[in-house]
């Protein structure tokens, strides 16, 4: 099982959500990871392009001119665009993993939640990287030596660059950074064993104790085992669904999980139930997800 920051972490990748009875929001999942890492590609290599675009021009008007300042002008501003990308693609995703977490949260309670807070940071961040296409622009019409239609050309490229960091960049650093996270956790576990500590568990990706969320429902499920049903991956299924009885009109309920509950976990269980009972099966899938 991931580390609790690594947790934290993964609550603000891209989530497409599920369908079950209603929209659930989805909370350990990531999706298009590969359509973010191509537009991430493509604005670095516009990036790149502007980089040496700018440094070049700076040399070179240092050798015409004589004026060294130039050169380190054009190292100033490369710093500059390449610290505000990166502090302001950071400051407009600070809010996305607690506003998933919350999205969560209010549908397993049915509750309709209001459009996030975004705060301070996140139209600081937001600045920085229009900014830092300013300033881009303002180093390619001062040191360069265009023809008209390229600064029109290289603008559209830095809008393009402003939609990258703004909808895409941070939600593929997000899961690369989560991906070698947990890489590192398994690395770590296993130097512990080999050195024989006394406590290889210290981090340990493998854990498995079981944990267990009960709950109550109007209506009874259908469970092909009849009292208890075996859900997860198809090869080698790690959770349960334990039916405890009836009591009072209401059937009781025990979800035992066996590590991390998925969002692919959620969807194998909800597939064998009919529509009327899914979202409230969901909603106690979500919650057990939240308390983990």
């Amino acid at each position: 099982m991931p580390s609790k920051s690594l947790k934290t972490k993964w609550n603000a990748t891209r989530k497409d959500g599920y369908h079950a009875g209603r929209h659930w929001p989805g909370l350990r999942s990531t999706d298009g990871f590969e359509v973010d890492r191509r537009w991430v590609i493509f604005a670095l290599l516009i990036e790149l392009l502007a980089l040496i675009y700018t440094l070049y021009s700076g040399y070179e008007r240092a050798i015409y001119s004589g004026n060294t300042l130039y050169i380190y002008g054009a190292i100033g501003v490369v710093f500059c665009f390449i610290l505000f990308d990166f502090l302001g693609a950071s400051f407009t995703h600070h809010y996305v993993g607690k506003y998933q977490e919350n999205k969560n949260l209010a549908a397993a309670n049915n509750k309709i939640i209001n459009p996030p807070k975004k705060g301070w940071r996140y139209y600081i961040g937001a600045f920085l990287i229009f900014f830092s296409a300013a300033l881009k622009i303002l180093a390619l019409v001062s040191l360069g030596r265009l023809m008209p239609m390229y600064y029109v050309l290289f603008i559209l490229l830095y809008l393009a660059v402003i939609y990258v960091h703004l909808y895409h960049t941070m939600y593929w650093y997000t899961e690369y950074s989560l991906r070698k996270g947990i890489e590192a956790e398994v690395l770590e576990h296993r130097e512990n064993i080999l050195k024989k500590l006394k406590n290889p568990l210290q981090v340990d990706p493998y854990e498995v104790f079981p944990s267990s969320h009960k709950f109550m429902l109007k209506d009874k499920l259908e469970l092909p085992g009849q009292t208890k049903f075996y859900f997860g991956e198809k090869q080698n299924p790690k959770h349960e669904l334990n039916y405890k009885g009836e009591f009072e009109g209401m059937h009781d309920y025990e979800l035992v999980l066996n590590g991390i509950l998925l969002d692919s976990d959620i969807r194998s269980v909800l597939n064998t139930q009919h529509d009327k009972i899914q979202s409230q099966l969901a909603a106690q899938c979500v919650i057990a997800q939240l308390n983990q």
